[in-house]
């Protein structure tokens, strides 16, 4: 197996050309976490280079520890990444919330990219709080939460905490919850 390098420039222009508001890379849906890391570099060097800036581009980095997590991430930035896509460590689950708070700050503090944190319960067994993400939301270097907790209460109070900040963004990441937060 490799990178279908054409077939993902294909992709690129078809979302582009369809206005999306950013390519998201090497997310939870099985790439992110069970590329080899040299197919990965190859995505993220293609999307890159062919979204040119049309687009920013946004890689994944679901990672087990925080060294991992940081060394990811630094390569993604020096790859050109518009910004990272931080999940919460997965391996140990039931981690206390300054635990997670200080993990998402020390990523978002070592890089020049912004930071996306990424609630992926259902896969990491650690959740984040609404008052974890509302400290994290006021870094200035984490700029959007995406949620996948499947409770559409969470999602309405992302949904105030993002109208009390400006600039800080909420994407939804199942789709069931698409047309509520649109409402």
């Amino acid at each position: 197996l490799s990178v279908d390098v054409a077939s993902t420039e294909r992709l690129i222009d078809f979302m582009v050309g369809h206005g999306v508001d950013g390519i998201f890379l090497l997310g939870s849906m099985g790439e992110g976490p069970l590329l080899p890391d040299d197919d990965a570099r190859r995505i993220v060097e293609t999307a890159v280079a062919h979204a040119d800036g049309r687009a920013p581009v946004l890689v994944g980095v679901p990672e087990t520890s925080l060294v991992r997590a940081v060394s990811k991430a630094k390569r993604a930035q020096a790859m050109g990444a518009d910004a990272v896509v931080l999940v919460q460590p997965y391996y140990f689950p039931n981690q206390p919330q300054g635990a997670l708070y200080d993990y998402f700050v020390a990523v978002a503090d070592a890089l020049d990219v912004p930071v996306v944190i990424y609630n992926l319960p259902s896969t990491t067994q650690n959740p984040l709080d609404l008052e974890t993400i509302a400290k994290l939301a006021a870094h200035p270097n984490i700029i959007a939460t995406k949620d996948s907790s499947g409770s559409i209460r969470y999602m309405m109070e992302l949904l105030r905490i993002r109208d009390s900040l400006e600039g800080f963004r909420v994407l939804i990441g199942e789709e069931w919850g698409v047309a509520p937060a649109v409402m």
